[in-house]
């Protein structure tokens, strides 16, 4: 059984991977804290996720998430050639993608179209690059983080609780390591 994606996780190995292409300056959270937008940055966002499955007794879900590739506008043909080639680049480097999680199924790109923020950011050309991802969502249900279980009692009703203990039947009792 492989271990599910945290949230946490799946965003952190995203935004990593964003980090190691060669052209992107930064790769950040959308929307993040920032007000003013940085050219060459790629933002991404988890938009929702939906049923899939379940199997072997995790949910598995199907992610749909963008990256939003963001350069500077300078009117030309020349930054719309940049920002299109950039958007082909991502859309061949998304499709396949595990981020490094096994949790996750290869990445399936979907579709890149132009995106507008607001007409307060015109300064920029931004392209929307969506895709979409299966992976078990969660904790692991058999990952237990508390105390590990030292013995366990059995009972008959009504003769039960703490007045009953001597009543209860051990049906286990884990054996203590040597060096616990």
């Amino acid at each position: 059984m492989t271990k599910p994606v945290l949230m946490a996780d799946y965003h952190n190995a995203v935004l990593s991977a964003l980090r190691e292409i060669s052209w992107v300056k930064s790769a950040e959270i959308y929307p993040g804290n920032t007000t003013t937008l940085q050219p060459s940055t790629v933002y991404f966002s988890v938009e929702n996720w939906r049923y899939f499955a379940n199997a072997d007794n995790q949910l598995q879900v199907k992610f749909d998430a963008n990256l939003f590739i963001v350069m500077s506008h300078q009117n030309t043909a020349d930054s719309q050639i940049a920002i299109r080639t950039a958007a082909a680049e991502l859309s061949h480097w998304v499709e396949g993608q595990q981020f490094g999680l096994e949790a996750l199924d290869c990445a399936v790109f979907t579709q890149a179209g132009t995106y507008e923020f607001t007409p307060a950011q015109d300064d920029y050309v931004v392209w929307n690059i969506s895709f979409s991802q299966v992976g078990a969502l969660g904790t692991d249900p058999d990952e237990s983080t508390a105390a590990p279980i030292k013995d366990i009692l059995l009972g008959k009703a009504p003769d039960i609780g703490l007045l009953h203990r001597g009543d209860y039947q051990s049906i286990y009792q884990r054996k203590e390591a040597a060096d616990e």
